[in-house]
């Protein structure tokens, strides 16, 4: 009582004040590790009342401190404790003096059943496999991941109710190797049962049932288990479906199994706004509904305005449109575009058939029309476009708004053909690719971000191809620097378009804290007027830098781009780009 009592200072004063030093002459790897679990260095900050109190805070990180040198392989580590005393009115030094050992290594590795043999029939991972190689260093990680992958592959091989005890480490400190034991329990070989499905309010159950990969009856398989779980969340309708199983199968040897879902809202309404110094402000509405008759059928109305573009768009999806897993979209636009290249007008309608067959790979092909009144420097024209576009894309980023691992590789092929008297025919191709690369994966603070994109149009001259259907370089979301469509062949002083297009980007990504971000940027390109891109003929660069605010719905970017190669027919020192998302 009487020392709560006391004013705060003399309070700190009774405290036994001290200062910590780790002694480790072998030069430890670990020993940044050693000094994050000890509390008597974690809270130096708050001493204790008494000397007696201090020892005991020093006594009770030693257990802590050998375990960390035992994690590592280091079974005979030493470590010792002493405080010396300073002069008057100085704090004590607490020393801890650390004596490592000899590293161990895995000599054996044996897994056996308990209480049965295992089957012949179970295929168990080997050393290499397992990551214990002979000589591997006894790190407890590497001891506890290989457990976890001899239960991976006891459980995709159907014995997923099978399970695994702590590893048994036997150690011999003649030979300074360790002897691994793991014992399991195979259980049942288990096939999946029937299947309940909760937590549907207006998902139609049939739609969820016909995505489930497996029949009733087949061996159980925790990947088709993982494969329903991410098709149903990629579908948009659902922010949660997982899969549970019963603890034991019924005399058919089947698992009772629980699909748990929670429905998301079906009706979304979005609004984007953005701004660039050469297109003016940007803002787009769009009003989805993923969930059409129950079904999952998706119906999206779009609209786009900027002072170069206005477009509204109408797309309906339907999954699963045939037998064969094709999905059906059908897409129509009206649109106007006033650049200082052309003006068009017109509208656009097409129908595709698409399916995803792989995680990351998805196809597609169909038909398409385009009708527009397109006038540029030379002459005003309408066209009736018909086409045949096919495309393929494969996407592994882990974030379509602001990735930092993973690529995204795009070819579109479209053969275009005007029936109605117009006199072109042509062949419109391109392949683009991004790569996002994690610099600080443990931090994840610095990406580096690299685009490409090639375009080709097999057509017999310039003149032939719609002018709203040549290739164009320049702007936001190609050569920052300059203005939007106006790098490429020029003709009477206005850009003219090309039949061949290159562009390339390359761009460091900082995250300073959770919320605040910079980039710097480099981007080079042009459109030429031969078929095949010729780098020797022209190359544009531009530099900048940008920052970057991170929402929950991505980052927003502000970007201020400059252009490093001079233009006969440009004069601008500088751009901006204000909008959500990354540049690509």
């Amino acid at each position: 009582m009487l020392f709560a009592c006391l004013p705060p200072v003399m309070a700190a004063d009774l405290k036994v004040q001290y200062s910590v030093e780790l002694k480790n002459p072998e030069d430890s790897p670990f020993i940044a590790q050693v000094r994050q679990v000890s509390r008597t260095v974690q809270k130096q900050d708050d001493p204790p009342a008494t000397t007696g109190l201090l020892r005991r805070r020093i006594n009770a990180d030693l257990p802590r401190m050998r375990d960390v040198l035992k994690a590592q392989g280091d079974f005979d580590a030493r470590i010792e404790a002493r405080l010396e005393s300073k002069t008057s009115g100085q704090p004590v030094q607490v020393v801890f003096q650390v004596h490592p050992g000899p590293m161990y290594t895995v000599h054996t590795v044996h897994i056996t059943g308990k209480h049965q043999e295992l089957s012949e029939k179970i295929r168990l991972p080997d050393r290499a496999e397992l990551g214990l190689d002979r000589q591997a260093p006894a790190k407890a990680d590497a001891i506890r991941s290989a457990r976890s992958a001899i239960l991976s592959a006891l459980h995709s091989q159907g014995y997923i109710l099978g399970s695994a005890q702590p590893p048994q480490v036997h150690l011999n400190s003649k030979q300074k190797t360790v002897d691994l034991v793991y014992v399991l329990s195979p259980g049942p070989l288990a096939s999946f049962g029937p299947l309940s499905i909760q937590g549907l309010e207006q998902v139609d159950a049939d739609y969820v049932r016909d995505k489930i990969p497996w029949s009733r009856g087949e061996r159980y398989d925790p990947e088709q288990v993982r494969d329903l779980q991410n098709s149903l969340i990629q579908t948009g309708l659902f922010n949660l479906a997982r899969v549970e199983h019963a603890d034991h199968v019924d005399e058919q040897g089947q698992l009772p199994m629980t699909l748990q879902v929670n429905e998301v809202d079906h009706k979304q309404i979005r609004f984007r706004l953005g701004y660039e110094t050469d297109t003016g402000p940007q803002g787009s509405a769009s009003w989805e509904h993923k969930n059409l008759w129950g079904r999952g059928r998706n119906l999206l109305f779009s609209l786009e305005v900027s002072p170069l573009r206005q477009e509204l768009l109408g797309e309906y999806t339907q999954e699963n449109f045939t037998p064969w897993d094709l999905d059906l979209v059908l897409q129509s636009a009206i649109f106007r575009e006033d650049i200082q290249a052309y003006t068009s007008t017109g509208g656009r309608a097409s129908a595709h058939l698409e399916r995803q067959i792989h995680p990351h790979l998805r196809l597609g092909g169909g038909l398409g029309y385009k009708g527009s009144r397109v006038e540029d420097s030379q002459e005003e024209q309408t066209y009736h476009q018909f086409s045949v576009p096919a495309f393929a894309t494969w996407d592994s980023r882990d974030d379509p708004l602001d990735p930092a691992q993973g690529s995204t590789h795009s070819l579109h092929l479209t053969p275009m053909f005007a029936p109605f008297g117009d006199t072109f025919s042509m062949f419109k191709s391109s392949l683009g690719s991004r790569w996002y690369f994690d610099l600080l994966p443990e931090s994840g603070r610095a990406v580096l971000a690299l685009r490409g994109k090639v375009g080709i149009i097999n057509a017999s001259s310039t003149s032939e191809i719609p002018a709203d259907e040549r290739w164009y370089a320049g702007g936001g979301g190609s050569v920052r620097g300059y203005p939007y469509h106006e790098l490429g062949p020029y003709e009477d002083g206005d850009p003219y378009g090309g039949r061949s297009l290159l562009e390339t980007s390359a761009e460091l990504r900082w995250k300073w804290t959770e919320s605040i971000g910079s980039a710097a940027f480099v981007d080079a390109g042009n459109a030429y007027e031969s078929t095949v891109p010729d780098p020797g003929d022209k190359l544009y660069w531009g530099a900048g830098c940008g920052l970057r605010y991170y929402t929950g719905i991505g980052p927003l970017r502000l970007d201020i781009a400059f252009p490093l190669t001079s233009h006969q027919h440009i004069d601008d020192t500088y751009h901006l780009y204000i909008s959500l998302g990354q540049a690509f």
